[in-house]
């Protein structure tokens, strides 16, 4: 069942046994190497949502039965003094928002915010919410302690598009707001431009208007991204919001009363992935490729912001896989930094196993002390086995070298 905007949440209070979830090296979404979510579900009641999905075994009615964790700023505060490796810690997830309706009266993100001022690690937010801004004095501390990255989803210009497949999340506005404030307060701030929808914010001119209006704030990135349904209760509620809005267009655009044909073609072979048909997605890769180089903004995370996030050793292994995405999205073969890349993730790998487990209560890493070492020593030369390559990472080593190569595509 879907639920219009202002339902009343009906929340569900379950411990955990631990705030953070930690890998050993930082995912390429978010940079993140510590993830904790405060909540499960969603009151924002994206229609689009992947999170409804079956395959994320969230019980109840997604936007009304949320799971809250309660002592989750109560075990935050034991864990971060555990921590043995510098990374971001990454607030929100695929399937909820740090900062969806129910925190303004629970307060859970905030506490754990609070605690998070006290410690030099980064931390990265994901929300569609401008209740953010109640907490962004704290952010703001944190920015200067170490640094602090806002990412938010924003997909269109059109506010009669939002309110009707976003309807418990603020207006197009109000994220703009927020982002200029963190902005003007110092603070990194990227958005996430997905999913599009096909029809209603995909278009040349839609995008165009975005990516012009975000390069006014100005953005430090934009991850724009397709609509995917997979097959099931997300899938069918989304084409049920979007018969039940198409039905009250009456003598809106023709092309607009046409969309039900238009997905139905999109999406016809039915993909356990939810994925359209690869034409459409090769043709949107084509328009975001342009997108970047008119408007010169990064599309994910740029280095520019992450070095300031990740400790040496996985600015690299960011880095190493960002150069693989972004010379193979324009059509270079890229199997020579493949196979550099994997020889870099097994050796930093096997080198982060034998100095022990990311927690614990032993001494801190030092991963720029390690990258170090391995320059000096001709070690990490060989591991690249590229002179060309291995002068590059010295540069971004020793003189602060950034890769942003948008920049220089016009």
């Amino acid at each position: 069942m879907d639920h219009d905007a202002g339902t009343t949440a009906r929340p569900t209070f379950r411990h955990v046994r631990s705030a953070l979830k930690s890998g050993l090296l930082p995912e390429f979404f978010t940079m993140a190497r510590y993830r904790c979510s405060p909540y499960m579900g969603c009151g924002h009641g994206c229609s689009y949502c992947d999170g409804r999905a079956e395959r994320y075994y969230v019980e109840g009615e997604f936007d009304r039965d949320i799971i809250c964790r309660r002592n989750l700023p109560d075990l935050l505060h034991k864990e971060l003094p555990r921590l043995r490796e510098y990374g971001p810690i990454s607030i929100s997830s695929g399937i909820t928002d740090a900062y969806q309706p129910i925190e303004a009266e629970l307060g859970i993100t905030r506490a754990c915010a609070e605690i998070l001022q006290h410690y030099q690690f980064p931390v990265t937010v994901l929300t569609k919410s401008s209740l953010i801004e109640r907490d962004l004095a704290i952010w703001r501390r944190v920015n200067q302690q170490s640094s602090f990255l806002l990412i938010m989803t924003l997909t269109t210009l059109d506010e009669e598009v939002t309110a009707a497949f976003e309807p418990g999340a603020p207006t197009v506005a109000e994220r703009l707001q927020t982002l200029q404030r963190f902005k003007d307060a110092g603070c990194s701030v990227g958005v996430l431009a997905m999913p599009l929808l096909p029809g209603l914010s995909d278009s040349d001119e839609s995008l165009s208007r975005l990516y012009q209006r975000l390069q006014q704030i100005p953005v430090d990135f934009i991850v724009p991204g397709g609509l995917t349904l997979r097959p099931g209760r997300q899938k069918q509620l989304y084409l049920t919001r979007l018969d039940s809005w198409l039905a009250c267009q009456g003598t809106r655009p023709h092309s607009r009363r046409d969309l039900r044909p238009l997905y139905a073609r999109l999406y016809e072979n039915n993909l356990a992935s939810g994925s359209p048909l690869p034409d459409y997605r090769r043709q949107l890769e084509q328009r975001f490729r342009h997108l970047h180089s008119e408007f010169q903004l990064a599309p994910f995370i740029p280095h520019s912001v992450y070095r300031q996030h990740l400790n040496r050793a996985d600015e690299l292994y960011i880095l190493l896989h960002q150069l693989q995405e972004w010379y193979s999205g324009i059509g270079v073969d890229t199997s020579r930094l493949q196979a550099i890349n994997h020889c870099y993730t097994a050796w930093i790998s096997e080198r982060k196993k034998a100095l022990g487990t990311t927690r614990g209560s032993g001494p801190t890493h030092n991963m720029q002390a390690l990258i170090d070492d391995a320059l000096h020593t001709g070690e990490l030369a060989g591991v690249i086995g590229n002179p060309r390559l291995f002068g590059f990472i010295r540069e971004v080593c020793h003189d602060g070298r950034l890769f942003a190569p948008w920049l220089q595509s016009r």
